[in-house]
Formats: C-alpha cells, sequence, structure tokens
C-alpha cells in the first residue's frame, strides 16, 4: 500500500467527532424485520493487542441491544456504524469497517432520506478505497445539502486519491471558510503534500496534532494525527522528529498498530535491525496489513531469518 493510501486508510474517518449516542428512537417493530439483523449486527467487539477499546464495545453492545429489540431502527443501525468506524480508527482492522460499511446500508433500507446514514456510507466508502463510489455519494448528498459539511470532507478525500486536485482544493477552500478543526488541517497537509510541499504538510500536520491536543479530542483522533505528522517526518527524513510523534501516538492510543509499523521503520533507518522487527512482530500481531507483513518478512531476511521471512511472504499471497 503507497504511503499516502495507507494515510486515507485512516485520515477518511477523521471528518468531524462522531456521536456515540443517540435519542430514544419509538419506532415500532415492523413484520418481517428479523432478517435484517443477519446483516453483521454482531461485528467482533474484542480488544486487538494493546489497543483498549472496552468503552466502544461496551458503547457498541448497546446499539446491537437496540437493534435486537427493533431491527427497523435506522438511528439505531447509524450509530453502530459510527461505532465500528470508531473502533476501526483505534485499531486500523478492516473488519470494523465492514461492519460499519454494513450497518451504515442497512441503516439506508430502512430509511432511504437519512442523511447520517448516507454520510456514513460515502465515508466508509473512502475508506475502503472505493474512491467513485464515496465521490458519487458525497456529490449526491451535496446536491441536496449544499451545507452538508461531513460530504464536503468526503468529496475532499476522493478526489484527492482520484487525482482530481482542481475538486479536492475546491472542496478544501469551503471547508476552511467553514471550519478550522484539526481535520481540516489535516487535510490541508495531505494537499501540500501531494503538491510537492513537503515543509508545509509538516508544519500543518504538527498544527493538527497541537490542535487536536488542546482541543481534547478522543484517543484515537490523537494517535492518528501524531501518527500523520510523524510518517511526513519520516518521508522528510528526519528519524528523531517522526520517532517522537510515533512515540505521542502510542502515549495517546498504547498498542496503536500504526505507530508501532511507524516506530519499526525508524528502528531499521538506524540500523537497529533487531529492535525493528520486534516493533513489526507486535505490530502484524495486531494487524496484519500486507505492506507491514512484507516489511517484516525483509527484515527477517535482511536479519538471516529465511524461513521466518518465507512464512512472512506467504502470510502476504494468502491475504492477497
Amino acid at each position: 500500500m503507497p504511503p499516502v493510501l495507507a494515510l486515507v486508510v485512516v485520515i477518511a474517518v477523521q471528518a468531524w467527532p462522531r456521536p456515540v449516542a443517540a435519542p430514544i428512537n419509538n419506532t415500532p417493530i415492523v413484520d418481517g424485520a428479523d432478517n435484517l439483523t443477519d446483516v453483521r449486527p454482531q461485528g467482533e467487539v474484542i480488544a486487538v493487542a494493546g489497543v483498549d477499546t472496552s468503552d466502544t464495545d461496551r458503547r457498541i453492545a448497546f446499539w446491537q441491544s437496540r437493534i435486537a429489540a427493533n431491527a427497523r431502527d435506522d438511528i439505531s443501525w447509524t450509530y453502530l456504524g459510527d461505532l465500528f468506524e470508531i473502533k476501526g480508527r483505534q485499531t486500523g482492522d478492516i473488519a470494523n469497517y465492514i461492519s460499519a460499511r454494513d450497518a451504515y446500508s442497512t441503516a439506508l433500507d430502512v430509511a432511504p432520506g437519512s442523511a447520517a446514514a448516507a454520510i456514513g456510507a460515502a465515508r466508509i466508502a473512502s475508506t475502503l478505497h472505493d474512491f467513485l463510489g464515496a465521490q458519487a455519494g458525497a456529490t449526491q448528498i451535496l446536491a441536496a445539502n449544499p451545507n452538508a459539511t461531513g460530504a464536503l470532507a468526503i468529496l475532499f478525500d476522493a478526489s484527492l486519491e482520484l487525482g482530481e486536485l482542481d475538486v479536492a482544493q475546491h472542496a478544501l477552500t469551503l471547508l476552511q471558510n467553514r471550519s478550522q478543526t484539526p481535520a481540516v488541517t489535516g487535510r490541508s497537509a495531505r494537499l501540500d503534500f501531494i503538491q510537492g510541499n513537503t515543509q508545509g504538510a509538516l508544519e500543518l500536520s504538527a498544527q493538527a496534532a497541537a490542535d487536536s491536543t488542546s482541543a481534547g479530542d478522543p484517543a484515537s483522533s490523537l494517535a492518528f494525527y501524531n501518527f500523520a505528522h510523524a510518517e511526513y517526518a519520516l518521508f522528510a527524513g528526519d528519524l528523531d522528529a517522526a520517532q517522537a510523534s510515533y512515540e505521542a501516538a502510542l502515549t495517546a492510543l498504547p498498542g496503536y498498530p500504526l505507530a508501532l509499523y511507524g516506530e519499526g521503520r525508524v528502528a531499521f533507518a538506524k540500523g537497529e535491525t533487531t529492535h525493528a522487527i520486534g516493533l513489526l512482530e507486535a505490530a502484524t500481531a495486531a494487524l496484519p496489513r500486507p505492506d507491514m507483513v512484507a516489511y517484516l518478512g525483509d527484515l527477517y531476511t535482511i536479519a538471516g531469518r529465511t524461513a521466518d521471512a518465507t512464512k512472512q511472504y506467504a502470510t502476504v499471497e494468502f491475504i492477497h
């Protein structure tokens, strides 16, 4: 996975803080609704490696119980999607994003006019690299409601990944005119980096991380913004700055696999191959993403551990 695409897996769900509670919906259960409970309402709600997802898991369980009582409650399905997105951001586990996608899809089946579910579905499409679908969904939402700020953020993300920089810049300008949040600043950093302004990306990503801290954002957001800044620093060759920001990400969210992966790359760049292997082993145990598994295989090869390397490469092929 190219570095910039690796970032979009996480940044696409950073548009705006998502609520984790909703007003009570007293819509009665309708005949024939039971089949809807087969569409991933349960998901997987266990902590991954050192990341503590227990609070998110409790909230997921709450909305699952609401759905069990009323499978035609689009609000419950939407909030369940929100929470699986949050868990995906915490762990990097794609299974959570797929559960979120299915929850939003079910919400739209129940209530085709739900703006919240439509925005969630478009956002997840971008996260899962269906950029054309995300762009189309965001455009449709904005046609109905030009003030849908979340859809603007999705339009930016998808257009940037499709190489439509003019559209991305227009969406970003509208976002900047409406709000100056870490999410907007982080997107500005990404556009600067894509356009070759690495220093601008570093400055803006550092600002996003600082602003997120000042705002008291959730741990997953703090971890991500520090991780993003670390990535730009690593790309720029500033190993010490990258290390500091990866550590900040892990302080915010202990066990964060992407930050462990980053620290492993820094360790290897500093010639600390054994330490790098330990970090990559921890990262891939939590999140066996193909690029990370392949990187661990390369480290094993360099260390002369041919049999271990072969197993990692076979794992990549299996994932493929």
